[in-house]
């Protein structure tokens, strides 16, 4: 279709909105041109380096279009981190690094708000893991992790074969419904023991979801963090995962991914 309205020739109906001669980008088709584009309704009609005609005409000579970015690691759910974000260019906005539970509680608030964003999350496991650890129910808000924070027992103890089955028991929850991964969110939570790893896999593989990780603080598990990630990816057939990498990831972190066997499913997003 791009192909097709890049040779059109003559100018078509008017629509709703032209965007005029600005430097068009799709990732996805790997347009990059100057073109014009038009609009109907909430759907881009027509893309061309020729004429296109349109009832409101936006300049955007010496300007980029594009389509709206994806913030991938959003930790603000109310209106004003969502109005900012659109200021930034941001129109989806996903908290995937440390998720929400339940994930459907969180749906239904997200419904409530005049959002100007879409937004999504993944099913936390360190939610689960501070509910387990204190033997009440998650709440899906930002409230229930930072309240956590005064305790220890959900960073530092390997949970007992009892707790362990309520966390991957309410990570699994959100899994039935629409949550968009696990979020394990390791750098606030990073002892948990290789079961606990495993059995995180293991769900990822049966709900064919990815994992959003942010690692461990200064390779303080063994193996280092990123080489875990890697292992389990490749063991469980997990699928695309993101880890997180902070400031305290080490050179020797970076070469066990960099140097990771072809074919493992995994992704490095880097956060400074």
């Amino acid at each position: 279709m791009v192909a097709l309205l890049l040779s059109t020739t003559t100018a078509l109906l008017a629509n709703d909105i032209l965007v005029l001669g600005g430097r068009v980008i799709d990732p996805e088709t790997g347009l990059d041109a100057i073109c014009n584009v038009t609009t109907e309704g909430e759907k881009i009609v027509a893309i061309s380096e020729h004429p296109l005609e349109g009832d409101v005409v936006i300049d955007a000579i010496a300007h980029v279009v594009s389509p709206g970015f994806i913030e991938m690691q959003s930790h603000g759910n109310n209106i004003g981190d969502y109005r900012m974000q659109v200021i930034q260019r941001v129109t989806t906005a996903l908290e995937l690094e440390s998720g929400l539970v339940p994930i459907g509680d969180w749906y239904d608030g997200q419904a409530k708000k005049n959002r100007p964003v879409n937004s999504g999350a993944s099913e936390g496991r360190v939610h689960s893991r501070i509910a387990a650890s204190s033997e009440t129910d998650p709440l899906a808000t930002v409230d229930f992790f930072t309240d956590a924070q005064g305790r220890t027992n959900w960073k530092s103890d390997i949970a007992n074969p009892e707790r362990s089955e309520r966390i991957m028991s309410l990570v699994e929850q959100g899994l039935r419904g629409d949550a968009l991964g696990i979020g394990v969110n390791a750098g606030y939570a990073p002892v948990y023991g290789h079961n606990e790893d495993v059995a995180r896999a293991e769900l990822a593989k049966k709900y064919t979801v990815p994992t959003y990780i942010h690692v461990q603080y200064a390779s303080i598990a063994v193996p280092p963090s990123p080489a875990r990630i890697c292992i389990y990816a490749n063991q469980r057939t997990v699928g695309v995962q993101t880890g997180v990498v902070n400031g305290g990831f080490s050179v020797r972190d970076g070469e066990l991914v960099l140097d990771a066997p072809n074919g493992w499913p995994i992704r490095i997003a880097v956060a400074v």
